[in-house]
């Protein structure tokens, strides 16, 4: 995965010239912790990154990432917050991702 600076996103590679781009989901059902996905669109999330290297969504409903125990898997997600739903600390904890810049 890598951050492109240009459209301010996160893109996977998964080689000969192909692409998905990581996007973040509007919260519509407004639970605490919204969906992140890959799909076949580009820069539809925009990330911002800070002077200590932290990614984050630029987004108002976003509060922190988020790793959840979703029906035996550890899924990324992040926490909505704009909601009024309490974090589930036994299904969820916060984490914080990193990018190695050059």
């Amino acid at each position: 995965m890598f951050y492109n600076a240009t459209a301010q996103s996160i893109s996977a590679w998964h080689g000969d010239c192909k692409f998905t781009g990581f996007s973040l989901l509007q919260n519509a059902n407004k639970n605490n912790a919204g969906d992140c996905v890959f799909s076949q669109q580009y820069a539809t999330s925009k990330m911002a990154k800070d002077a200590n290297m932290k990614i984050a969504w630029d987004d108002k409903s976003f509060g922190s990432w988020l790793v959840c125990n979703t029906n035996g898997a550890n899924v990324l997600k992040y926490w909505d917050a704009t909601s009024s739903a309490k974090l589930d600390t036994d299904k969820c904890a916060q984490v914080q991702l990193n990018g190695i810049w050059n």
